[in-house]
């Protein structure tokens, strides 16, 4: 009789334990999303426009790359008062039927050449297609503007651009600026290109950044 009844105890013991271990098993605490090591959102930030890559940019690229210009550099001096950077003379000979255009990238703001910056040409709209287009946003090449990149020394140089009317845009930190006649002219510099035109535009006005 006695052993029957220490078996009996055993056995319960047994089941006790089996028992308390399931429970314990179904009571784990579910870890919250962010104690989870290397979480991170469903869908990543989306930019507003693709990093630097380089010093160059094709004019064949469907998104503009850009880089600020240096703050620690030469150009980092602002031009004295009255002063102003030395543009190309002469733009590039065109192939036949094309254009170009030359000139140098000049922000009157800081008074500084605008360096290794995105810049494009879009197409002027509006019945005499003289218009600056109401929105702007991040060029497209399938839209026919015109992508490039400012030289270290503010230059531009533009080869066979299709013949037409354009205004220059330039990325300004969060913003476009467009070209302007003068410092104190703050009307648009609409570029009227024709075929075989060779355009030193000189210093080229922006309000920027």
């Amino acid at each position: 009789m006695r052993n029957i009844i220490t078996t009996i105890v055993i056995c319960s013991i047994l089941i006790l334990a089996s028992g308390c271990t399931n429970n314990q098993a179904t009571i784990q605490p579910t870890a919250l999303p962010s104690e989870v090591i290397g979480a991170s959102p469903s869908s990543p930030v989306e930019t507003a426009y693709p990093s630097a890559i380089g010093n160059e940019i094709p004019s064949t690229s469907n998104n503009i790359q850009t880089a600020y210009p240096s703050t620690d550099g030469d150009i980092s001096t602002a031009f004295p008062e009255g002063s102003l950077p030395v543009a190309p003379l002469e733009a590039l000979e065109p192939n036949p039927g094309m254009a170009s255009i030359s000139g140098v990238l000049y922000s009157f703001t800081i008074k500084q050449v605008i360096q290794g910056t995105g810049f494009f040409l879009i197409p002027a709209v509006g019945p005499e297609k003289r218009d600056v287009p109401p929105i702007i946003v991040a060029p497209e090449a399938s839209r026919g503007e015109i992508i490039s990149r400012s030289a270290d020394n503010g230059d531009i140089s533009m080869k066979d651009v299709p013949p037409g009317n354009y205004y220059l845009v330039v990325w300004a930190p969060l913003n476009w600026s467009v070209a302007q006649i003068s410092a104190e002219d703050s009307t648009p510099l609409l570029l009227e290109l024709k075929a075989g035109s060779r355009i030193p535009l000189g210093v080229i006005y922006i309000s920027w950044p």
